[in-house]
């Protein structure tokens, strides 16, 4: 709505728009609602409903790792709550690790209702590129109250392969 001055005072005026320009304006917005969120509960253009699903973050499936390395030896600690040791895997080939795991649920609950369930079932594989090859025949691993760790122990002759170049100023 606009106003127009007649004889000093302000009078509003309708304007009329298109029923074109209407309809391009409401495909405007429909796309724009769509592109903002388009899993987002609602109706754009009447259409049914996209499914609310909560699909867990990546780091929430994968479990979160420390990497570091003392006198010759890499030491890893990945924080993998609520598995099972026998539901593990770990590998190692040249200088990449392999974590895989599986969480299971094996209860059966006869006559529960069940209103809410997060504790979730699934499997993961990390990866994790090590700073330098290992002896994979001495590796340890050990897993207690959700901690895995990892001892393993660097090939020597990579170590002494490496040549630091000094760098000169100007």
């Amino acid at each position: 709505m606009t106003t127009q001055e007649n004889q000093g005072s302000h009078v509003p005026v309708t304007r009329a728009i298109s029923p074109f320009r209407a309809l391009q304006q409401q495909i405007n917005r429909n796309f724009d609602a769509m592109f903002k969120n388009p899993f987002r509960e609602g109706d754009w253009l009447d259409w049914p409903k996209w499914p609310s699903i909560d699909w867990p973050k990546w780091e929430e499936i994968a479990p979160r790792v420390n990497v570091s390395e003392k006198d010759g030896v890499i030491q890893i600690e990945a924080a993998i709550p609520g598995m099972d040791s026998k539901n593990l895997e770990v590998s190692v080939r040249d200088d990449v690790l392999t974590l895989k795991g599986e969480y299971k649920e094996e209860r059966e609950e006869k006559g529960k209702e069940v209103y809410r369930k997060e504790f979730s079932t699934g499997s993961f594989e990390r990866t994790i590129a090590l700073p330098a090859r290992v002896q994979a025949d001495k590796a340890e691993a050990k897993f207690e109250k959700g901690i895995l760790k990892l001892t393993l122990p660097v090939v020597q002759e990579d170590r002494e392969r490496v040549k630091k170049i000094p760098i000169k100023a100007g």
